[in-house]
């Protein structure tokens, strides 16, 4: 499946929105009042979104780097925040070496549930108190915790390559490893084809998420250019 717009590969609608100093969005009467017509605002706005995802994906220039540095542009960011959730992994190994009946057990339980506490614990507390609910109302038991969690395609697919890396002891956690984890989130549950390298397709095949998500997970660009042809 192909979505247009580079937020699409953080999960995100994207699409280019205006809203006025309160916040509010008023993008339908800046487009009612747009000079030449709502068709002039249609083709400024396909245009910018345009610009917009080109220069995404090729990043900011040598030239454009210095302003964009001067008003708090910051290119070490993400690889910062990806080493650090690279060092928690490393505090959760050595957790889990202390207890090992934990990987040989309920392992998946417990990476399920950082990813929870984790990522989506403010979005869930919300969801509750919007609802009048507790969390036990929703997830009475442990069962209903797994299938909760399971059924958020991205969900799954973050938890199973997380289980499987620290069901080896011997897993030295980088940076890099947490950019592996979050690209192929994305990429399984919402693309049809996907090529990763061989250990990240063989820990997703043994999960069985990519049947889950209805994803065909290759480990070379030959097998691509056969399912293609």
């Amino acid at each position: 499946m192909l979505c247009q717009g580079a937020l699409q590969a953080f999960g995100k609608r994207g699409g280019l929105r205006v809203r006025d100093e309160s916040g509010e969005d008023v993008t339908e009467a800046v487009r009612r009042e747009w000079r030449g017509g709502p068709e002039q605002f249609d083709a400024w706005q396909a245009d910018a979104e345009r610009q917009l995802d080109r220069s995404v994906l090729r990043g900011p220039t040598d030239a454009e780097a210095p302003e964009l540095r001067a008003v708090g542009w910051d290119p070490t960011t993400a690889r910062r925040g990806a080493n650090q959730r690279a060092a928690q992994e490393r505090e959760q190994a050595d957790r889990l070496a202390a207890e090992p009946r934990w990987r040989r057990g309920r392992l998946r339980d417990v990476v399920s549930a950082r990813y929870v506490a984790s990522e989506i614990n403010e979005m869930l507390a919300q969801a509750l108190a919007d609802r009048q609910l507790d969390l036990e109302d929703v997830l009475p038991d442990a069962e209903s915790a797994r299938r909760f969690v399971d059924s958020m395609p991205s969900a799954d697919v973050c938890v199973s390559l997380t289980a499987a890396a620290h069901r080896n002891p011997q897993t030295k956690w980088t940076g890099n490893d947490m950019f592996d984890i979050d690209a192929l989130s994305v990429a399984v549950p919402y693309c049809d084809l996907v090529v990763t390298e061989r250990h990240a397709r063989h820990a997703l095949e043994v999960s069985g998420a990519p049947g889950r998500c209805g994803t065909t997970v290759m480990a070379t660009l030959a097998e691509l250019a056969a399912e293609i042809s």
